[in-house]
């Protein structure tokens, strides 16, 4: 009985991993613009997510823009995608592999949020070029944890 247990709860971790996962490869808000500056009003925030830019004016207006050209991507935008499509996939395929979906979503949504740490504190980096962690972080993040979870669930 026991066993059906660990195994039916492992099951629903492994689909609100795979849903987790979906839902951060989708947001546009992997990363944040940074209101540092000693002004208190702020009319905009810039997201920046995998497949589009958006910027929302005063909460209010919301206007996203998807990326013109694959071609014209940088590189480590390509490998987040790639790495996140991948990780997507093998959550869909089974969540007997979900020990490996989290290592595939861990790396880009770590990577990434190094990135904006590293260039947060980074005196050479301009201050409207700074950019806070976003929510798709958080989801991704959470999302890794759920699929380790259901993967120690099946072992």
């Amino acid at each position: 009985m026991s066993c059906c247990v660990l195994q039916i709860t492992g099951l629903i971790f492994g689909g609100l991993g795979m849903l987790g996962t979906l839902a951060a490869t989708a947001m546009p808000q992997w990363r944040v613009s940074a209101h540092v500056e000693a002004n208190l009003v702020v009319f905009e925030s810039i997201w920046e997510g995998l497949w589009m830019d958006c910027i929302s004016q005063l909460g209010l207006r919301l206007q996203c823009k998807l990326y013109d050209s694959v071609l014209a991507l940088p590189p480590p935008l390509e490998a987040l995608r790639a790495l996140m499509c991948l990780a997507v996939l093998l959550a869909l395929v089974a969540f007997l592999v979900a020990i490996v979906g989290v290592n595939l979503v861990l790396v880009p949504v770590s990577w990434t949020g190094g990135g904006i740490v590293r260039d947060f504190y980074d005196p050479a980096v301009p201050v409207p070029l700074k950019r806070e962690l976003g929510a798709a972080l958080y989801v991704g993040w959470a999302s890794s944890a759920l699929l380790l979870a259901a993967g120690a669930m099946y072992c």
